[in-house]
Order: C-alpha cells, then structure tokens, then sequence
C-alpha cells in the first residue's frame, strides 16, 4: 500500500526523529513500514513507551485542524493508562505520574484558559515538561516554572511587566483590580516566599537540606494551577483583559 502524503510526514518524523533511523533505510509502502514499526516499538524500554507517545502527541498538537482529534486521542489513551493501572496519565502533551482526577482537570484547565497568555502557558508546560520526565524530573525547575506562571499572569493583570509576584499582588490589591481574600494573597505570598528564600528554590542546590522531591513539585504545580484559574476568573470579572 502506497503512504499518503500525510502518513508519509509522520512516518518520516517518526523514523528520523524519534527512533534516529538513516531515512534511506525507512520502507516506502505502508505495509512493510508498520511491520518494522512494530519491531521496533517491541524493543522500546518502558519509558520510551512513553516518549513515543508524547512525541505522538506533540506532532499532532502542532496541526491546530487536529485539535478535536487530540482530545479523543488523549482520553482513549487515558481510558488504556487506567484500564492497566499505569501511574501515568496524560496531561497537556505529557505522559506524568499524576493519576487524581481532579488535579489533572487543574492544571489542563489552566493551560486552557491561558491559551493566549503565552508567557503563563509557557510556564505551565514548562513545569509539566520538568515534573513528568522519566528517567531525570526537574523538580527544582518545576517549582520555579510553576510560580513564574503565577507571577507572570499578575504582571499581566497589574500591567507592570517588571514586577516581582510580591509587587504585582501589592499593586493588584492597592488600586483593587481583582477583589479577593487576604489570606489568599497571604498564602500567594507564601508559595512565593517559599522559591525564594536562602535556602529556597531558585537558590543553587548547596546541601540536602534543600532537597525538592516529587509530591514538592506536584504540590506547586496543582497549587499554582489552581490559582492561575482562580485569577483569569476574577481579572475577566473585574473586566480586565488578560489576553
């Protein structure tokens, strides 16, 4: 069977790219390319598995006229992950150790709803890229990523493209843009303070008592998410245009 000119762009892709095959050595029909395909997804290691599928995920999150294919996509892999008790699900384009429902409608709802902050977006897929890698998460850089998210969305709304989180909050609650509780600008503060403090997150790892560890990470990631939702809601609110 011939390949179509679009099976062709991802099967080129997925020999060069993925499996770093000569692509002089890649079959031109399609029977035979998915016989060898199938040879060499039986040799990937459990964590290539994965890898496979991101990269998958991520060559068809670049066509936007995938985009509702992507969704069933990711949910009929989700329904696979959970039917094999894998601790994987998919969240965004990344395969992450994060199985709660409810947290991942977090962070996907925040990515969503930051679609044209792409600076706050960036931030959260950063940090999720950081979280879910297999073999070397980041979790340091995930935290960093995840509170940069936040800050980075209250520059925004504050409209000080130089403001640390601390000043921006200050300003937010100064001129009252976005009405909400004093505790919660607190716990905001706090998660700041947090990444922030001799010993904290953004500071060179010196001793293990600075040590960052997953449930850290996931912890910042949720947390960061959540709040992200909470002030895209209250800035449209407010009536001020966050995108």
């Amino acid at each position: 069977l011939v390949m179509s000119s679009s099976d062709e762009k991802l099967f080129t892709e997925l020999w060069k790219s993925f499996f770093k095959l000569p692509l002089d050595e890649m079959p031109r029909d399609s029977t035979n390319y998915l016989v060898s395909l199938k040879k060499l997804f039986y040799r990937l290691e459990w964590h290539e598995v994965y890898d496979l599928i991101e990269f998958m995920l991520d060559w068809i999150a670049k066509d936007s006229r995938y985009k509702f294919h992507l969704r069933a996509f990711k949910n009929k892999l989700n329904n696979v992950l959970e039917s094999n008790l894998s601790g994987y699900r998919i969240i965004d384009t990344c395969v992450t150790p994060i199985v709660d429902d409810a947290e991942i409608e977090e962070i996907e709802s925040a990515i969503c709803l930051a679609d044209l902050l792409n600076g706050v977006k960036k931030h959260l897929q950063t940090s999720l890229e950081f979280f879910s890698r297999k073999h070397d998460p980041d979790y340091r850089n995930s935290i960093k990523e995840s509170i940069s998210a936040v800050e980075s969305l209250c520059k925004i709304i504050c409209g000080n493209p130089k403001a640390t989180l601390g000043e921006a909050l200050e300003s937010i609650d100064k001129k009252g843009l976005v009405p909400f509780h004093k505790a919660l600008k607190s716990g905001l503060l706090n998660l700041y303070g947090y990444t922030s403090d001799e010993q904290g997150i953004r500071h060179a790892f010196t001793d293990g008592k600075s040590e960052v560890f997953q449930e850290d990470a996931r912890f910042m990631l949720v947390s960061c998410s959540a709040s992200v939702n909470y002030l895209i809601v209250k800035a449209d609110k407010a009536g001020i245009t966050t995108s």
